[in-house]
């Protein structure tokens, strides 16, 4: 008689499967974009509260740019929303927003909702990106690709800001897009100029 093989010895080992809490973002065929750090997950390395959090750096930029735009601009005329809002994109697609920028009269009558929106705002402002890149073809064409599904779906100007080699990137529709560094003043609704620079200087009016 033969041996009998112990199958629990052969059985392959079961994939981690990936959370939904790990996509970061859908495209608007519904592809996912999952979070920088999500492989480290599926190796067991890293839960998921370590992966979807922001960097001080991050939280900083973004804090000092909301501490401004609360100021500047007429709290009657423009909501600035902000915590990786949700704009949907089409029926499964989605993108997350550091920074938007809405003027009231178009959020008139929207219930507030534990919902993502699909109305775009005039302005949107985000800082680096929690996406794994290393995915794409071309890491760097995500920057491009977010920036003019944006535009297309209406967002009047789309600015990033880079963190690494202290960059902005400005993008308007139907204009030549514009990277300059943090010292150059951004132009924003009521005649307002945004200075990264000097915000982070901690001049911050």
């Amino acid at each position: 008689m033969g041996e009998v093989k112990d199958k629990t010895q052969t059985r392959a080992p079961r994939r981690k499967t990936i959370p939904e809490a790990l996509v970061y973002e859908r495209l608007p065929d519904g592809t996912p974009i999952y979070y920088r750090g999500y492989k480290d997950y599926i190796k067991g390395t890293r839960n998921i509260e370590s992966i979807v959090g922001s960097s001080y750096q991050q939280s900083l930029i973004i804090t000092r740019i909301l501490r401004f735009l609360f100021k500047q601009l007429p709290e009657h005329q423009y909501e600035v929303l902000t915590n990786e809002f949700g704009m949907k994109t089409s029926n499964k697609g989605w993108r997350n927003l550091d920074i938007a920028i809405y003027d009231r009269a178009q959020l008139k009558g929207i219930p507030v909702e534990a919902k993502y929106l699909s109305i775009p705002p005039k302005i949107v402002i985000e800082v680096d990106t929690k996406a794994e890149l290393e995915d794409l073809p071309v890491p760097l064409d995500y920057y491009h690709l977010k920036t003019d599904e944006l535009l297309s779906q209406g967002v009047q100007k789309v600015i990033w800001v880079f963190t690494a080699n202290e960059k902005i990137m400005e993008a308007e529709a139907g204009k030549d897009w514009i990277t300059s560094g943090w010292t150059r003043s951004i132009a924003l609704p009521e005649n307002v100029t945004l200075n990264l620079a000097n915000l982070m200087a901690g001049n911050l009016l």
